[in-house]
């Protein structure tokens, strides 16, 4: 008993001494980490309970994310061209001074961070480039949510903020412009009465229009965007991952990895909420069925997996039918 946990300890310490390492020696072969522990023996000994969601590189070659990954990407390209379903383009705040970048996730403290990022490291430069504009020394980071808590908040965000502001509201003017579109892209999800069941059946058509690419870029279904996108092509251009609801824990700590001096960290980004019209809180109060969460674990898979996020009961239930 005392050898194998020796063993553990050792394995442990391994582990975190690698993870150490990797900021400092450059090393981008994260297959090394994901080997040094059998599949499984992380969940049961807490090795990564630290970096399983902090650098980008570490987390998209975890086993389980690895193979989530992969097998999203293959439902994308079923309904998307290759390039629209790998780490491209992200909306970037860079502060050029501090070499320091936030990678935004929407519907994830994205408006609190932006603001931090104005307020203390400004000026900052906008992009919305591929991560390669980025200078390879600058500290990236991220902030993602739960995955179950971000589909409705962005749902609401997409079908009662941007999808009014783009039409102003006017019901002619929303059909005639979905009629506008090809028959292949066509926004299905907004035809369908929100009444029905209680929003869900709107809901989940809506979830089928994002994931078979029917919705307008005019009304920002990014916001929407699986946040596992990150982790495509490696993830190693994610310096650090928090997590919002670690934000206790997480946001002083990427400030400290950044190189941030001490007396400039700060314990919580500022608070900035928006007014929630009738739309916005129609479409978030959309009922969390069996049906429906089963159907945000698909779409969602592989932030479940890659971010440590525990699937909904509801989940587990249909794994094993």
């Amino acid at each position: 008993h005392r050898a194998a946990m020796a063993a553990t300890l050792s394995a442990a310490a391994l582990a975190v001494a690698a993870a150490e390492q990797w900021r400092t020696d450059g090393v981008r072969d994260a297959t090394l980490y994901a080997a040094m522990l059998p599949s499984g023996d992380a969940e049961r000994h807490g090795v990564y309970a630290g970096l399983q969601s902090k650098h980008g590189g570490l987390v998209s070659q975890m086993p389980g994310c690895r193979e989530s990954l992969a097998r999203t990407r293959k439902q994308c390209e079923a309904y998307w061209p290759p390039g629209r379903c790998t780490n491209t383009t992200w909306q970037i705040f860079w502060s050029q001074h501090a070499k320091i970048a936030y990678v935004k996730t929407a519907k994830a403290g994205s408006v609190s961070i932006k603001d931090y990022m104005h307020k203390h490291l400004g000026p900052i430069t906008k992009l919305t480039d591929t991560m390669a504009a980025l200078p390879a020394d600058v500290f990236t980071f991220t902030f993602v949510r739960d995955p179950v808590e971000r589909a409705f908040a962005a749902y609401a965000e997409v079908d009662g903020i941007h999808r009014v502001r783009a039409t102003g509201g006017d019901f002619k003017v929303e059909h005639d412009f979905v009629w506008s579109q090809a028959p292949d892209v066509r926004p299905r999800y907004s035809r369908v009465d929100r009444a029905l069941a209680g929003g869900e059946t709107r809901f989940l058509a809506y979830l089928d229009d994002l994931v078979e690419g029917r919705l307008p870029i005019e009304w920002e279904p990014s916001h929407s965007r699986p946040v596992a996108d990150h982790l495509r092509g490696g993830g190693s251009h994610l310096s650090f991952i928090g997590r919002l609801e670690d934000l206790k824990w997480d946001w002083p700590e990427w400030q400290r990895q950044a190189g941030i001096p001490a007396k400039r960290i700060t314990a919580m980004p500022p608070e900035d909420h928006f007014a929630k019209n009738a739309e916005y809180l129609q479409a978030e109060s959309v009922p969390r069925t069996d049906k429906v969460m089963r159907r945000v674990c698909q779409v969602y898979a592989a932030d479940f997996e890659c971010y440590g996020y525990p699937p909904p009961a509801a989940c587990l239930v249909g794994a094993r039918r």
